[in-house]
């Protein structure tokens, strides 16, 4: 088995990605894993629930945890 360093080739899933359109006055597509398209016809919003891409080393060597925010003086 032949490990390959670095984020996956997705071009020959491209296929898989095609979602159908929201319809309505308020639609939301999942678009897969924690995605999420929200649109009223006129703006549309996309969310990705993973807000933060650690690098393969950091995922494999350490510890995976959310970044708290820096406290403010009072």
């Amino acid at each position: 088995m032949r490990l390959k360093l670095g984020r996956p080739d997705l071009g020959r899933y491209a296929d898989r990605f095609d979602v159908p359109p929201a319809t309505g006055a308020l639609g939301v597509t999942f678009l897969g894993v924690a995605s999420l398209l929200i649109d009223d016809g006129e703006t549309a919003l996309m969310t990705d629930g993973f807000f933060s891409r650690p690098s393969l080393s950091k995922v494999a060597l350490g510890r995976s945890r959310p970044t708290l925010p820096a406290s403010t003086p009072s």
